[in-house]
């Protein structure tokens, strides 16, 4: 069970602060259910009620600072994903992203940062779509390390955006 005021994951929208648990009917039937009530912590407006007994699927607790650390850590010894073709590695990035997990988000990013810099080498851009795949993932894994390390945002990006270009090579 999660505690009032703690930081979350929710796999949809990233870190979120638990606001309250309560107990609401299901829509369409006369059941009763118990919720968390969730406050995104990088949107203004905004709350999500996420059903105590699916949290397993959506949720989970953020990385703590040691565990932060040490995925930092590991990111030279990150493999790289499958880059030789195109669909494959598009549906990687998406299965990756649906796990909601911070090692396979610096998984796609290390994968598309080295993608990018191969591209640019060549004289070509990153695909729309790998540029998404690699917001959504810089989003969610560098929102979270701001809230571990106590930090904005912006800092985060700007300090994994230079482990990037350290650790990745061509």
């Amino acid at each position: 069970m999660y505690e009032i005021g703690q930081y979350v994951s929710y796999k949809t929208t990233g870190v979120c602060t638990v606001e309250e648990v309560t107990s609401m009917n299901v829509p369409g039937t006369k059941e009763m259910r118990d919720y968390y009530v969730l406050k995104p912590v990088y949107e203004e407006k905004g709350v999500i009620y996420c059903p105590v007994d699916h949290i397993d699927k959506v949720m989970r607790c953020i990385l703590t600072e040691d565990e932060a650390k040490a995925l930092i850590d590991e990111l030279a010894d990150i493999p790289l994903m499958d880059i030789s073709n195109k669909k494959v590695l598009d549906e990687a990035c998406k299965n990756a992203i649906s796990t909601g997990l911070c090692r396979e988000y610096l998984t796609v990013m290390k994968t598309l940062f080295y993608e990018r810099s191969t591209r640019i080498a060549a004289g070509k851009k990153l695909t729309t779509t790998n540029e998404r795949f690699f917001k959504t993932c810089q989003e969610k894994l560098c929102g979270e390390l701001a809230v571990v390390f106590g930090c904005e945002k912006t800092e985060a990006v700007a300090r994994l955006k230079a482990l990037l270009e350290e650790k990745v090579t061509l």
